[in-house]
């Protein structure tokens, strides 16, 4: 997936930056309400609609960012953000200095394939960070 503008999505209390080697950094932009920041990854749709994708590896470096993984996934849509059958996964393996985070997708529902996910309630302090590398996707 390549990480541009069209398919990485600041939703709440976060800063993008698009780098010159093809990654995407993300910021925490402190808040004093409940809610931790949110951003989300969304695949082209006509990529979305002619495969049925079951894995996602996301590979990032520099992360103080999440101490656990809370993401959901969505299907056959191009909302990002906050939906109904949000589907969210609580509590998920940290993203924390260097790594690849694996996870398995769940099947294609009566909506469609796996077409975005959103990671939500990130830390609530100012500058926490993470820089993504890439995001894989495989069938």
């Amino acid at each position: 997936l390549e990480l541009n503008e069209a398919n990485v999505v600041a939703l709440s209390k976060v800063a993008l930056t698009f780098n010159e080697d093809k990654s995407v950094t993300i910021v925490t932009k402190g808040t004093t309400s409940d809610d931790g920041g949110s951003f989300g990854f969304k695949i082209p749709s006509d990529i979305y609609t002619a495969n049925d994708f079951r894995k996602i590896a996301i590979s990032y470096r520099d992360s103080n960012l999440m101490e656990h993984s809370h993401h959901t996934q969505h299907f056959g849509t191009d909302v990002v953000g906050w939906i109904p059958k949000d589907n969210g996964k609580w509590n998920g393996t940290p993203m924390m200095g260097t790594g690849t985070l694996i996870l398995d997708l769940d099947a294609a529902t009566e909506d469609g394939n796996f077409s975005n996910m959103r990671f939500f309630d990130l830390p609530k302090e100012d500058g926490r960070k993470m820089t993504i590398t890439s995001v894989r996707l495989a069938k």
